[in-house]
């Protein structure tokens, strides 16, 4: 075979380091368009994620603005009163009567506890409505005052007064025990309600004051 070039006719050039060539200036385009797009998207999404807290914190302070009046309405309404009986799991309570400006509990000289502000008394009847035994414990239940401000119950101040049996008495069912409750503030408190308690995790019944 003769493979000498023939005079006059021009050499062919394989087509492929040409094809090579524009696919290689083609591949640093598409990177570089890659690169640029990459950023576009990053720069979106930061501004995104800078915008939408302000957005959402907004919506989360406006909604409690208008809808406060409404919810202390309903917790109002939903509260019972002294001298009415309330239910909170298995123990029906009927609250009588608060008496604060009390300095110690205790008559004996030696067994007194004295308050750090001043002792609110709580008088209350307790019944078990349930089918079985229960324990009244005083440290579930809690004075409010109208700062808002938590009182959990004083079980040592119970101990002081014999005519209590709230500390930590068993309650069979039907039966039903008369005693106090002792909350230890400071002086000059203006007490607004009461949250009682049947256990440690129940619910809860409010009783306006």
């Amino acid at each position: 075979m003769d493979t000498e070039p023939r005079l006059g006719v021009p050499p062919v050039t394989p087509p492929a380091v040409a094809r090579k060539n524009w696919l290689l200036r083609h591949k640093i385009l598409i990177g570089i368009c890659a690169v640029l797009l990459l950023a576009n998207f990053s720069s979106l999404a930061n501004d995104g994620g800078t915008k939408s807290p302000t957005s959402s914190v907004v919506a989360t302070e406006s909604v409690p603005t208008s809808t406060t009046p409404d919810r202390a309405a309903l917790d109002k309404a939903a509260a019972a009163q002294l001298g009415q009986t309330v239910r909170d799991g298995e123990f029906a309570f009927t609250v009588t009567a608060v008496t604060c400006g009390i300095a110690q509990v205790g008559t004996d000289v030696y067994l007194t506890q004295k308050a750090q502000g001043q002792y609110c008394r709580v008088s209350l009847n307790v019944e078990n409505i349930g089918d079985q035994a229960q324990t009244m414990f005083a440290r579930n239940q809690y004075l409010f005052d109208t700062k808002g401000r938590r009182f959990p119950a004083d079980a040592t101040a119970n101990m002081y007064d014999d005519s209590t049996k709230l500390m930590f008495e068993g309650i069979n069912p039907g039966n039903s025990i008369q005693g106090y409750f002792f909350f230890d503030v400071p002086r000059g408190t203006t007490v607004s309600k009461l949250e009682l308690h049947d256990s440690m995790l129940s619910g809860g019944i409010t009783v306006r004051l």
